[in-house]
């Protein structure tokens, strides 16, 4: 009877060592096909990590020398992906707060021109700073937002004066060309 016992923990051991083997070797496969560029890359990888976690976990327990050697690999594999996902998204908080820096310059700028009446120079200020405002676009969605709003106001602002007084000038401030008759 305990032969019995022993033979089928055995046989659950060794069908236990090929599940934890095969989610190794997909871990293993997952961190060789290279890590993701985007945010959205590393979380639907780190999804994928987080199901092979799971199956992990939910498969039954080995002889303590293949555990705590499976373990050490499994654990290993993980601490490379968690180190350079943190490292990914440290790297892109650091470009995002550059960017934010630009954002805001863009938008002081855009504010202070709002008001100018040096028509000529705001207006090849604003119109660069709109090439300028397409780098910010590698920001978070809300935070461009934020930023895209006071600045879209200050630029519209200064346009809308613009046409604003082309349309309220008299004849008399028009070309004198236009009045004079051969």
């Amino acid at each position: 009877r305990r032969r019995e016992h022993l033979a089928e923990l055995d046989a659950r051991y060794a069908e236990n060592l090929q599940r934890k083997t095969a989610i190794l070797q997909q871990l293993r496969e997952l961190l060789e096909k290279g890590m993701p560029s985007t945010p959205a890359g590393w979380n639907e990888c780190g999804q994928q990590i987080e199901k092979l976690q799971n199956e992990w976990r939910s498969t039954g327990p080995l002889s303590r020398e293949k555990q705590d050697e499976l373990w050490a690999n499994f654990r290993s594999l993980l601490a490379t992906f968690f180190e350079q996902r943190g490292q990914f998204f440290k790297e892109r908080k650091q470009e995002w707060g550059q960017l934010r820096n630009e954002a805001e310059r863009i938008c002081a700028l855009a504010e202070q021109h709002a008001t100018s009446t040096d028509w000529k120079t705001s207006t090849e200020l604003l119109i660069n700073l709109q090439e300028d405002w397409k780098k910010c676009n590698a920001l978070p969605h809300k935070i461009r937002e934020k930023y895209w709003l006071r600045f879209k106001t200050a630029k519209d602002q200064f346009f809308a004066r613009k046409r604003n007084i082309s349309r309220i000038r008299t004849p008399a401030m028009q070309s004198p060309k236009r009045f004079w008759r051969p």
